[in-house]
């Protein structure tokens, strides 16, 4: 799911822990470790389900701007151990949420190397380390918050939990805010060890992503602007088909505390894949952080949209996260208007996560 990368992203804006800064470098060791747990109910149909996932990363320093970066995930997902169906079944925009179970899966695992305002990594990756992982956009426990489905749902990405051989590459085209980033990722990615460090163009293809972004400083007005592409193989076995998807993220501050802790700020989606199965998607939404307290909790709302070749989609999420410390809870409610039906879902979320940073030492 996008669920471990984005409640990660979660965390760190709740907790203010410390996570490694690709445009920084020092000497050492960075270990952080997070266990989500996840309630879903179906509430129409009375069916629930438990998904727990495991998060462990280590990015190591080896020489001035160079690192060894890896990212084990392992998921267990209780329907599916039993060989029971999912909770929610054919929805696109919450369906994703529920991983398959998985051992120990290879989320990330490469070399990375930082030189000046250029980034660059080659290995294994997941199109979610970059791409949709912002602070605010990371409160909503949809699945399409992770990766919109003109994306997923029309390109083999390496969405979570898979992943892929990947040369990834970054560059900060000012000092601050204005950022190019660029990915070429096999085009089949997989779970299995011996499978995700393929690289096989002629059979598999090539999915390439690309974003230009800007961001503003913290406590302004100025927020989140994010423009990408993505091309590639729509079908692994058919040489001639391809695809392209176009999307945007936008994150506008509306109101700023003046002690810099709280504020509240407008969410915008838009996503467009011509000549695909889900050929259109937009989200629009707000988020506020310092409801109860200065900057520890979020309330958040999301009304959502798909257009596909045999039927449309419509969301709506209300959620609210609070952190103490290390430890976060998060309950949300989803209402889906699919197909001429209306469903509506629970989740209750709650994550701990941990870290160790020899270099603050």
């Amino acid at each position: 799911m996008k669920y471990s990368l984005r409640l990660a992203s979660l965390c760190a804006a709740l907790c203010c822990s410390a996570t490694l800064n690709a445009q920084q470098w020092s000497r050492g060791t960075n270990l952080e470790m997070a266990y989500t747990t996840i309630g879903l109910y179906d509430i129409t149909h009375n069916r629930a389900n438990w998904i727990n996932v495991l998060d462990a990363s280590l990015v190591q320093s080896l020489w001035r701007g160079g690192t060894f970066e890896v990212n084990l995930l392992s998921v267990n997902n209780l329907r599916n151990s039993w060989g029971q169906d999912a909770t929610v079944n054919g929805l696109t925009i919450f369906a994703a949420i529920e991983d398959e179970s998985i051992p120990l899966s290879l989320f990330k695992f490469g070399i990375g190397q930082n030189s000046g305002r250029i980034r660059s990594f080659l290995g294994v990756r997941n199109v979610n380390s970059d791409y949709f992982v912002t602070p605010w956009n990371s409160i909503f426990t949809a699945s399409v918050n992770g990766l919109f489905p003109t994306l997923s749902h029309n390109l083999p990405l390496s969405d979570s939990p898979y992943s892929a051989l990947c040369l990834h590459f970054e560059w900060d085209i000012t000092r601050t805010g204005l950022t190019y980033k660029s990915s070429l990722y096999n085009g089949r990615s997989a779970t299995r060890w011996d499978e995700v460090f393929r690289f096989r163009p002629r059979r598999d293809g090539v999915i390439n992503l690309s974003e230009l972004s800007y961001t503003g400083a913290d406590g302004t007005y100025v927020g989140t602007y994010r423009l990408g592409v993505a091309t590639g193989r729509a079908d692994a076995n058919d040489s001639k088909s391809y695809r392209a998807s176009l999307w945007t993220l936008v994150e506008q501050p509306l109101w700023v505390a003046s002690d810099g802790g709280g504020g509240v700020s407008l969410i915008l989606h838009g996503g467009y894949s011509p000549k695909s199965d889900c050929s259109g998607y937009w989200g629009a939404g707000a988020a506020w952080r310092g409801v109860f307290s200065r900057s520890d909790d979020y309330f958040g709302a999301l009304v959502s949209r798909t257009w596909h070749t045999s039927a449309c989609e419509t969301s709506l999420e209300l959620t609210y996260a609070y952190s103490w410390r290390w430890l976060t809870v998060q309950p949300a409610v989803h209402w889906v208007h699919s197909s001429g039906c209306d469903r509506w879902f629970g989740v209750l979320k709650a994550a701990v996560k941990f870290g160790y940073d020899s270099r603050n030492q």
